[in-house]
């Protein structure tokens, strides 16, 4: 059938139906269909970004709390960015405040923890309740190691409420005055009353799959696997020690350890007095994406996210940092009484030892 012939068919055809149709006696007007309403899909709620899982934000936190009349509020934010990932990773809220703790002019550091095991807390106060200090005046769990008459007045308090501790140093910036033990309690019972009136915290962060990590515990699992490590060091040295950081909070190696951050030293055992730290934030590549920068001069390593170098001469030791298979490598070279080694040659050395780190314990390991 030519094209022409088969456009009158159709026409024809379109016709006829409408003529039937109105012809057709008129159907029973069709009734609605019933409503279902749709079973809900259970959501099962994901890991959270790395960031803060404490309800309230510094400004809110111990705003309005008795005795307590702040002048500044401010999350801290940290140059080094490994203590930056496990803060943020744990999903603890760390802050800085300057006010007045009843008469008293404060500077408080104050860090809430998220799903705190207890038996630190109480460790604590085992060790502070012989010794005088007061304990179990708020919360679950308290203690302070705190006395207006210590010289200088410094404290440090614990509250545990359920899974959340809060934890402070209270510096005095100025004259104490009298109602300075009294109203540091005062202020911890209204707090921890606070605290318990909050809902469970978000999920957890979930490191991701594959990113390069060490162990945390220096003088055991690292010790047991760090033989390529030492070798690249080009000296003797010591098993591994763990070296610490932190501010003064004990909720800071909370965080390092839950994020398993390897914080690791070695010293030379021959008179060079040489030594290597490392430090390895896993799964901290995330703060890269947050707008983070790395310190130093940019170089560029194999494989790598962002690589720097830092070279301070007033010092003995350079550092490198390294952004590779998800994570944060810091290694410092401190060549000691090496010299022989020029600035470069110890350059070299700090990117043998990530060298040696990345082929055993990175993504093509």
């Amino acid at each position: 059938m030519s094209p022409a012939r088969r456009a009158v068919a159709v026409a024809a055809s379109v016709l006829l139906v409408a003529g039937l149709a109105a012809c057709a006696p008129a159907e029973p007007e069709a009734q609605p269909e019933p409503t279902v309403t749709p079973t809900p899909t259970e959501t099962v709620a994901g890991p959270t970004p790395p960031g803060s899982r404490v309800p309230l934000a510094c400004d809110a936190l111990i705003a309005g709390l008795p005795g307590w009349t702040g002048t500044s509020a401010e999350n801290v934010v940290f140059s080094y960015l490994p203590l930056t990932a496990a803060v943020e990773q744990s999903g603890f809220e760390y802050c800085d405040y300057t006010g007045t703790l009843g008469a008293t002019p404060v500077r408080l550091l104050f860090m809430v923890g998220v799903e705190v095991d207890p038996a630190g807390v109480q460790r604590s106060i085992d060790f502070y309740s012989p010794l005088g200090y007061p304990t179990g005046f708020a919360g679950d769990l308290s203690y302070t190691e705190c006395r207006a008459a210590d010289d200088p007045p410094y404290c440090l308090t614990e509250v545990l409420v359920g899974g959340w501790l809060a934890q402070w140093s209270t510096n005095a910036d100025g004259a104490v005055a009298a109602d300075y033990d009294a109203s540091l309690r005062a202020f911890a019972v209204a707090l921890a009353d606070r605290m318990r009136a909050w809902a469970p915290p978000p999920p957890a962060w979930v490191q991701p799959e594959g990113a390069l990590a060490w162990a945390y515990d220096c003088e055991a699992e690292v010790a047991q696997s760090d033989g390529p490590i030492r070798a690249s060091f080009g000296f003797p040295s010591t098993a591994a020690q763990y070296t610490g950081s932190g501010d003064g909070l004990g909720l800071f190696y909370t965080a390092q350890r839950r994020q398993s951050q390897t914080i690791c030293g070695w010293s030379a055992t021959d008179e060079s007095s040489a030594g290597v730290y490392v430090s390895i934030a896993p799964g901290a590549e995330y703060l890269l994406d947050a707008g983070a920068a790395l310190e130093g001069d940019p170089i560029t390593y194999p494989g790598a996210r962002a690589a720097s170098v830092i070279d301070d001469p007033v010092y003995s030791d350079v550092k490198v940092q390294v952004v590779i298979d998800g994570s944060f490598i810091e290694v410092s070279y401190d060549a000691g009484y090496l010299s022989e080694l020029t600035r470069d040659d110890e350059i070299a050395a700090a990117l043998r030892v990530v060298d040696a780190i990345v082929a055993t314990f990175g993504g093509g390991s």
